[in-house]
């Protein structure tokens, strides 16, 4: 860890100067450096990993029509990669976010705010990708200091990204020694963050509110199909800096384009997580709500009623929203989580469906909505989903103003970049902030435990170092780690008073395997009785419920799926006459659960994720 040292916004030769009978003191800022090389030359170096990322990179060249990674996508394969030929190159992204790490509502709050940058290897192989430990600190300051420049600030951490393209690292395995080549490709974050460090119009309102094409506010309002001519580019960026950049929302120069393979104009990236959970869907189920409720379809208090009585798995419960307050809704000003609109949306068909006609024509509008987020939430993406997304998107923005009378916001408009962005960067899903969003709670709980506030920059960055030595010391690399209950040596399958039915289903070498209730492997928690996606018919996805949770491995019913119910946007299947069989873990087709939801008599599945 290295103290990076800067001052003011000039260089004061003196120790203090007099101008105009004012006294200038020099102010010393420091900020918290982390030299990400070697922590990069550290993690590779970890035994397996190296060996497990460069098979998974050699699985995604073999796959051309479905994308679930960077390096699948065209800025990759058509810009950066061919810059390195032969090398082993790896591509890297950075997430800047701030953060209060004291109480939000409290008196001193902002006193002590945080500018935090993390970098992480996006070619991980999927079911490592969300883990916090693989996303690791690069730079730390005070938010409050970022006022001396993004120049002043990230420098140190351009000179290791130029030293990564350029040299890369020596890594020594087990399997032979390999220099290894880094590429910025993305720069992460929310849009405030992101439009801060990378050069752009801090402000929504101003009248060019896109970083990624030059649409004025007056056509953002009302556009609802995108116009590739008004992308920014190279040349037209060039332009801008010649003249007046304040006229097209660009404030300076990014710094980050000192980097070959990066350009602002090129290496775009968007958050789905702050544009549509936290933006557009806001927006969108305010409208929706307030119409529903207007028409007398149900009231508030039979909707809140239903939310909270809703059956939920047990990964679900914390997001279920809160109480929906009128006064909130009319005013656009629900404050809802991410996760909490996520919740809401998926399920609000199977929540109301029932009570709202099939042909009522903002019921079809939000039915639009659940195939954008089908599309976004997929952690892989067909071409032929992506031109779907294209179409669902437009046809969203119309009816937003056709049917509600309202102009479309900033947020609704960055989604009409969707589509391209996907050919870009493969699923958007991948490069959303919810998982760094998480990573910032370590820090807040280091400095909760710390009662000193001088520096706290370094503390935290001590904090987050020695717990990553502890990483490299152990040498604990690609795992999948399991958590379940304490093991019962008598509750084995054997055991079961079912057994009899399934004994020529079950492999021998399960059968004395001790049965546990619960399972939890890579943040994703198993129970008894949720639901799986265990195989894909022609037409439709074939659901199994757990039935017994062994140690690694799963038995369960299999479901029989009727038929997909447009309405309520989820599969109907009956419950009855299963069938007994067995799947393992790695044999899933998705590995994220749901549950069985009863509405009207009738047995349903909402299907998340489907690969």
């Amino acid at each position: 860890m290295i103290e990076v040292i800067g001052n003011n916004e000039r260089e004061i030769s003196n120790p203090s100067e007099i101008v105009d009978n004012v006294v200038i003191n020099p102010e010393m800022l420091t900020g918290q450096f982390i030299p990400i090389d070697l922590v990069l030359k550290g993690f590779l170096e970890i035994n397996g990993v190296l060996p497990h990322i460069l098979s998974y990179m050699d699985l995604l060249s073999s796959e051309v029509n479905i994308l679930e990674n960077v390096v699948q996508g065209d800025l990759w394969r058509k810009k950066i990669k061919p810059m390195f030929g032969d090398k082993i190159v790896f591509p890297v992204s950075l997430n800047f976010d701030d953060y209060e790490p004291d109480n939000a509502l409290g008196s001193h709050a902002g006193v002590h705010k945080l500018g935090a940058a993390y970098l992480e290897i996006s070619c991980l192989p999927p079911q490592f990708q969300g883990a916090l430990k693989n996303k690791f600190l690069a730079l730390l300051f005070h938010s409050s200091d970022r006022y001396v420049g993004n120049d002043s600030v990230f420098r140190p951490l351009l000179n290791i990204l130029k030293l990564l393209e350029t040299e890369g690292v020596i890594v020594v395995t087990s399997s032979g020694v390999f220099q290894i080549y880094f590429a910025l490709t993305l720069i992460l974050g929310d849009n405030l963050g992101l439009h801060g460090i990378l050069g752009f119009m801090e402000g929504f309102c101003a009248n060019f509110p896109c970083r990624i094409c030059r649409a004025n506010k007056t056509v953002v309002r009302k556009q609802v199909v995108s116009d590739l001519s008004l992308l920014r580019n190279k040349e037209n960026y060039a332009d801008v800096l010649v003249n007046d950049g304040s006229l097209t929302g660009v404030n300076e120069e990014c710094v980050f384009n000192r980097l070959k393979t990066f350009h602002v104009t090129e290496n775009l990236s968007v958050d789905i997580m702050h544009d549509v959970l936290e933006g557009a869907f806001k927006y969108d189920m305010c409208s929706i709500i307030n119409y529903l409720t207007r028409r007398q379809f149900f009231d508030y208090e039979t909707l809140n009623d239903r939310v909270q009585a809703f059956v939920c798995g047990s990964s679900e419960y914390g997001n279920r929203p809160p109480i929906i307050q009128q006064e909130s809704v009319v005013n656009e000003a629900v404050n809802f989580s991410a996760s909490e609109m996520l919740f809401l949306v998926r399920y609000f068909g199977l929540i109301v469906g029932d009570m709202v006609p099939e042909d009522n024509p903002v019921w079809k509008f939000y039915l639009v909505m659940l195939s954008i987020l089908d599309i976004l939430c997929s952690p892989s993406v067909s071409l032929v989903e992506i031109k779907l997304l294209d179409n669902f998107i437009s046809k969203h923005h119309t009816m937003y103003i056709d049917l509600f009378q309202q102009h479309l916001k900033p947020k609704h408009h960055f989604m009409l970049h969707y589509s391209f962005l996907i050919r870009l960067l493969g699923p958007l899903i991948r490069i959303w902030c919810m998982r760094f969003e998480s990573k910032h709670r370590e820090g807040k709980l280091y400095a909760q435990v710390s009662c000193n506030r001088t520096n706290l920059p370094k503390s935290i960055s001590i904090k987050h170092q020695l717990k990553l030595c502890f990483r490299f010391l152990t040498q604990s690399g690609l795992v999948q780690n399991f958590d379940y209950p304490t093991l019962d040596l008598y509750n084995s399958l054997e055991n079961s008073e079912n057994f009899c039915e399934i004994r020529g289903l079950v492999p021998d070498f399960v059968r004395s395997w001790c049965r546990v209730k619960w399972l939890t492997t890579n943040s994703v928690k198993y129970s008894v009785g949720m639901v799986l996606v265990i195989a894909l018919d022609k037409e439709f996805p074939v659901f199994g419920i757990i039935h017994s949770i062994l140690v690694n491995d799963q038995s369960k019913d299999e479901l029989k799926t009727v038929h997909f119910d447009e309405h309520v946007h989820a599969y109907q299947v009956h419950i009855s006459n299963v069938t007994w069989g067995f799947v393992a873990l790695s044999e899933l087709i998705t590995y994220l659960p749901s549950i069985v939801r009863v509405l009207e008599s009738k047995h349903y599945v909402t299907c998340r994720h489907i690969l």
